[in-house]
């Protein structure tokens, strides 16, 4: 369940990207926290789906047993279940979770660079299912910044993250989905470049009973959310 973080994969994820960051605003405050809400940064603010989903968050879409896709949600987090780090004492192995208001864990899962979306042949889906999550998805520093602008979620393997508009066979609509970029292949036209910044959250209590634990979730870097 747990998916090692090499000290290979953050490198990796701190290089070039396709999809290239063109404007950089003043950043709040870093901290440290155990969980975090995943708020939606646009590439190049010039560049937005309608209506607009900067400041939005990553949420998700239920699509059958035990299994979700992510979703670019509401732009409140209010009641939103956080995410968090889950893994070993030593740091030697880790996930993003989710508990999702359940007692059992949810991980952030990407489609590999040779695998993609049935329905859109090319395109690296994005799901939140029970279980662990994909290796080398975690909260990283890009570009050796020490500032909030560098804190992000980074992904499998060097590339970026997509928000695009795509009709959804499981519940008969359109939706805003998230997908993987690898470095290398390009965001189709109607998509746009997106970052997640982890803003720092409360990480709730588990259910009484539940066969989960919260026991290896680690602190990590995170942004003070603005009052």
């Amino acid at each position: 369940m747990l998916a090692s973080l090499t000290t290979l994969t953050l490198l990796a994820l701190a290089s070039a990207s396709p999809l290239k960051r063109t404007t950089t605003t003043t950043s709040p405050a870093l901290s440290r926290a155990k969980a975090y809400n995943l708020q939606v940064q646009l590439l190049d603010p010039s560049k937005d789906l309608t209506p607009s989903i900067a400041g939005h968050y990553i949420g998700t879409a239920h699509v059958g047993a035990g299994q979700n896709i992510a979703i670019i949600g509401s732009a409140t987090d209010a009641g939103a279940a956080p995410f968090y780090t889950n893994g070993t004492s030593d740091a030697a192995a880790s996930d993003v979770l989710n508990d999702l208001g359940t007692s059992f864990p949810w991980g952030i899962n990407v489609l590999a660079k040779d695998a993609s979306d049935a329905t859109y042949p090319g395109e690296h889906g994005v799901s939140v299912n029970v279980g662990g999550g994909s290796l080398g998805v975690g909260v990283v520093r890009q570009g050796g910044g020490n500032d909030a602008g560098s804190v992000v979620l980074g992904g499998p393997a060097p590339g970026g993250w997509a928000a695009c508009e795509r009709f959804v066979g499981y519940t008969r609509s359109n939706m805003t989905v998230v997908r993987y970029v690898y470095e290398g292949e390009s965001a189709p036209a109607d998509c746009v470049g997106i970052s997640f910044r982890p803003l720092c959250a409360a990480l709730p209590d588990l259910p009484a009973g539940s066969e989960w634990t919260h026991e290896f979730v680690q602190e990590v870097d995170c942004v003070v959310p603005a009052q």
